[in-house]
C-alpha cells in the first residue's frame, strides 16, 4: 500500500529504474514507486522523464507541479487507478452549509485565540484577556463577524495605535512575506493529500487563519521606521 508523500523542493532530475523512482540532486535517492502516494514538484528547476511519469501513473501516484510562487498549479492524475483524490474532492464539494459554518467557527476561534496568545507572550495581558473572551463568543458561521473586529483590535494592540495592515512599512512587508510562505506550504500539503485548497469554507486560504501568532510575534520587534516598502 502506498503511504509516502514526496515533496521535491530542490532542483532534481527524476527518472525510474527497476520499479524505483530515482531522484538525483546533490545526492542520489531511490524510492520504491509502489510506496509513493503523491509527489509535489516544487522546484521549477526539476526535470522528470516521460517514463517516470508513466510509471507513477500506472502505480496510481498523483503528481503536482508548482508555479513561480510555489503554489500547486497543475496535476497529473492516473486513469481509473486511484479513487482517493476523487473521494476527497467529492467530500469537499458535498460539505453541507451547517458543517461549513461549524468549521469556520472553529477556524475563527483558533485564530482569535492565537492572537490572544501572541499578545500574552508580548506582555500585553489585558489585551490578551479581552481577545480570549472574544474567542469564546464566536458563533457558528461567525455571524457577528468577530474575526474582523478582533483583527481590528489585535494589530493596533500589538504594534501600537494607528497601525493598520495597509501601512507601507517593513513590518507589513515581513508579515506578508511570512504569510505567503505559510500559505504556499499549506497549499502544497493539502494538494499532496488530495484536498483542493481553492475550495475554501468562507473565503480563500481560510485554513491559514489558525496560524497568525508565530509570524506576528517575530515581527513585533521590527521598528516601523526600518524602511518603507513599495507596491509592485
Amino acid at each position: 500500500m502506498s503511504y509516502r508523500c514526496l515533496m521535491i523542493v530542490n532542483p532534481a532530475r527524476i527518472r525510474c529504474k527497476n520499479e524505483q523512482l530515482l531522484i538525483e540532486t546533490e545526492e542520489a535517492h531511490s524510492v520504491p514507486i509502489e510506496d509513493i502516494s503523491a509527489i509535489v514538484l516544487e522546484s521549477r528547476q526539476s526535470t522528470i522523464t516521460t517514463a517516470a511519469l508513466a510509471a507513477l501513473a500506472q502505480n496510481g501516484v498523483v503528481t503536482f507541479w508548482c508555479d513561480e510562487t510555489h503554489l500547486p498549479c497543475g496535476i497529473s492524475l492516473p486513469f481509473a487507478q486511484h479513487s482517493r483524490q476523487l473521494g476527497v474532492l467529492r467530500w469537499q464539494m458535498e460539505l453541507t452549509l451547517p458543517t461549513k459554518k461549524r468549521m469556520w467557527q472553529q477556524i475563527v476561534t483558533a485564530k482569535i485565540k492565537n492572537q490572544a496568545e501572541c499578545l500574552a507572550l508580548c506582555g500585553k495581558t489585558q489585551e490578551a484577556t479581552f481577545l480570549f473572551g472574544r474567542a469564546k463568543a464566536v458563533t457558528s458561521g461567525d455571524k457577528d463577524n468577530l474575526e474582523a473586529s478582533a483583527a481590528a483590535y489585535y494589530f493596533p494592540a500589538l504594534f501600537g495605535a494607528g497601525y493598520t495592515r495597509r501601512n507601507e512599512d517593513t513590518r507589513n512587508a515581513a508579515l506578508n512575506y511570512a504569510y505567503a510562505i505559510l500559505r504556499g506550504y499549506m497549499a502544497r500539503c493539502f494538494a499532496v493529500y488530495g484536498i483542493f485548497p481553492f475550495l475554501g469554507l468562507h473565503h480563500d486560504s481560510c485554513l491559514l487563519y489558525k496560524f497568525p501568532s508565530p509570524r506576528d510575534r517575530t515581527r513585533y520587534s521590527i521598528p516601523p521606521s526600518a524602511g518603507k516598502t513599495r507596491r509592485s
